[in-house]
């Protein structure tokens, strides 16, 4: 006897759908744009790790267009309406509604593009890598980026051949009735299984290699932490690979078993938390090369006019009096002679120029300490990948 679902995820709606299909790429579509301003504002040129973000960003833009288009059509978001009543038990399980023959033809694509979307943004972080860390050939890093890029690539193309001949070469069974797909897709669910765990073990390599590197260089323990968090937002990925490993599991076991299941619903939802586990893992790609926007010229910006903000507010108007003119050192709370006063303030603000200046040059001098942490923060030569 068939037994409901114990699904924990939320189903979404077509409403959520178009949001998710469509908001999505228009935000990665401006975090990659910023990353080629970076490049254009530090004069550096355009490599491999940004042109593996653009091919992510249009694997990712063809996912939203797969999700939008299903919920537009009336198909994603909504339930699987039920079979007539005038067919018998046995024609009612094995019955396939034409909404669901749509559902399952757009999720084939969808999900051959998003995989391409996975590889891309993994080869775009480990381009990135290669770029800031690896100085010789023949170093440490560079052996295992060369490496860790050559498995990413075999990845990408093993699971989305897998995708694709799931079923052979009977492609009409990928959106065929669940008896006909687990008669012809002998590897679709293991396809799929191993698609979900290996792309949480290969995201999280992905996101503790760079760490031993960076606490490894000369640097204050607190700009470590600064530059490790950077690289830390690639744990917005990871969650969302693991959640989507998650769902991946109660779906495949819910297909697998006598369970009661609204495909539809679960072809949406499936659809839905893979577009954004591809959308946060290239914004998480774009924000390490983008961080020279936001330490550079948008922080001092920003606390430049709180600032002019906040000295407008302290300053009061005072009263022209003789003993002004004739100069009171209200700071150390004596006199001194007229026109002194402006020498001292000379002298006063000339150290503090000198003071900053100084900062700056210790910045500086930080920042070519890294020596290997170049682009966004120091550029200095590289090794092509």
């Amino acid at each position: 006897m068939p037994k409901h679902s114990t699904f924990t995820f939320r189903f979404v709606d077509a409403q959520e759908s178009i949001a998710i299909g469509s908001a999505l790429p228009v935000v990665c579509l401006i975090v990659v744009a910023l990353r080629f301003w970076t490049r254009r504002l530090q004069k550096v040129q355009i490599c491999m790790d940004d042109w593996w973000a653009v091919a992510s960003l249009l694997a990712v833009i063809g996912g939203g267009a797969c999700l939008v288009n299903g919920s537009c059509i009336g198909v994603m978001g909504y339930r699987t309406p039920a079979p007539p009543l005038y067919l018998s038990p046995l024609e009612r399980a094995l019955y396939l509604d034409p909404t669901t023959v749509l559902v399952e033809k757009i999720l084939f694509p969808a999900l051959i593009i998003l995989t391409l979307a996975l590889g891309f943004i993994k080869l775009s972080i480990l381009s990135f890598y290669r770029r800031i860390f690896v100085i010789n050939r023949g170093s440490t890093m560079d052996i295992i980026t060369k490496l860790s890029m050559s498995v990413i690539l075999l990845w990408t193309i093993a699971f989305v051949l897998l995708t694709t001949f799931c079923c052979g070469t009977k492609f009409a069974a990928n959106w065929g009735s669940i008896p006909e797909q687990l008669q012809n897709c002998p590897v679709g669910s293991t396809n799929k299984y191993g698609l979900a765990i290996s792309d949480l073990i290969l995201d999280l390599f992905i996101f503790i290699l760079p760490l031993p590197f960076i606490w490894r260089l000369h640097l204050k323990p607190q700009r470590k932490l600064a530059v490790s968090g950077i690289f830390l937002l690639a744990a917005i990925a990871v969650g969302a690979s693991i959640a989507r490993l998650v769902l991946y599991v109660q779906a495949i076991e819910a297909y697998a078993s006598e369970t009661i299941v609204d495909i539809n619903q679960y072809a949406t939802v499936f659809l839905y938390w893979s577009m954004l586990e591809c959308g946060l893992a290239l914004i998480a790609a774009c924000l390490p090369p983008t961080s020279y926007l936001f330490t550079r010229l948008l922080m001092p910006f920003v606390s430049n006019k709180l600032r002019r903000c906040l000295s407008h507010r302290e300053v009061r108007p005072t009263r022209h009096t003789p003993e002004l003119s004739r100069g009171l050192n209200m700071r150390h709370n004596q006199w001194v002679p007229y026109g002194e006063q402006d020498k001292h303030w000379n002298a006063s603000h000339a150290g503090i120029l000198h003071s900053r200046h100084l900062e700056h040059e210790q910045f500086q001098m930080e920042d070519l300490e890294v020596g290997s942490l170049r682009d966004g923060i120091v550029l200095g030569p590289m090794v092509e990948s």
